[in-house]
């Protein structure tokens, strides 16, 4: 009985080991249609998975707003620098503008207003360019007034003759016993004196304290004292 029971058991394991080779025998291979492949998880989230399509659009969408943002932001730029171009544009003929207007003012003015007639306080009002240039006989540089005095100096291009013309406020007699070679002269309807003091020159008194002093030669300085005299 024994013996019968072991030979029962061994047909039956026979049996199993036939039975599970068929059916691995008769199994579709992995990825057909018949046993397709499972997906797995993502096993780690730094895991980057298999871009999509749809992935690819929206990155694509994100790169073209971002150069359409970039665009937006140069026209603003461009459009701000031209702006403040124009402002700076507009404010330089603004300027111009109002030189313009303030010159002609002035020019008006000018026109409107009579010149100072001559004055001893401005001893180059005295004796014009153009009348010290008939008296010399030259033409001139422009006259200069020296504070000293104040003093006028009428110079020729050359240097030579040069003649100075003031007005002073001292004695008349003390001056002309300063002068060396002393000779009266009459100078329109007055009386004066040439003389040297280290260079030629003239003196002719008149008001309180007062003497015109043209240091030069005296036929050239009398001449100047005569037209200077009729303004005083």
């Amino acid at each position: 009985m024994r013996r019968r029971g072991l030979i029962l058991l061994a047909l039956a394991g026979v049996l199993l080991t036939a039975c599970g080779g068929e059916d691995a025998a008769q199994k579709p291979a992995p990825g057909t249609p018949q046993n397709p492949l499972q997906a797995l998880p993502n096993p780690t989230g730094t895991r980057v998975p298999p871009t999509s399509e749809v992935a690819i659009e929206k990155d694509r969408a994100s790169t073209t707003g971002q150069a359409a943002e970039s665009r937006s932001e140069a026209v603003v730029r461009e459009q701000k620098r031209v702006q403040e171009r124009n402002e700076r544009a507009r404010a330089k003929r603004r300027v111009a503008k109002a030189g313009r207007s303030s010159a002609g003012r002035t020019v008006a003015a000018m026109r409107g207003q009579k010149s100072p007639g001559p004055s001893a306080s401005r001893p180059c009002s005295l004796v014009s360019k153009t009348q010290a240039r008939a008296i010399i006989g030259a033409a001139i540089l422009e006259p200069v007034e020296a504070p000293q005095g104040p003093t006028c100096i009428y110079q020729t291009k050359s240097g030579r003759p040069y003649i100075t013309l003031a007005i002073e406020r001292t004695s008349y007699a003390r001056l002309q016993d300063q002068i060396s070679k002393r000779r009266n002269i009459a100078v329109a309807d007055r009386r004066g004196v040439c003389g040297t003091l280290g260079r030629p020159v003239l003196y002719v008194p008149f008001g309180s304290r007062r003497v015109l002093s043209v240091a030069g030669p005296c036929a050239l300085a009398t001449r100047f004292a005569a037209r200077a005299i009729a303004h005083l």
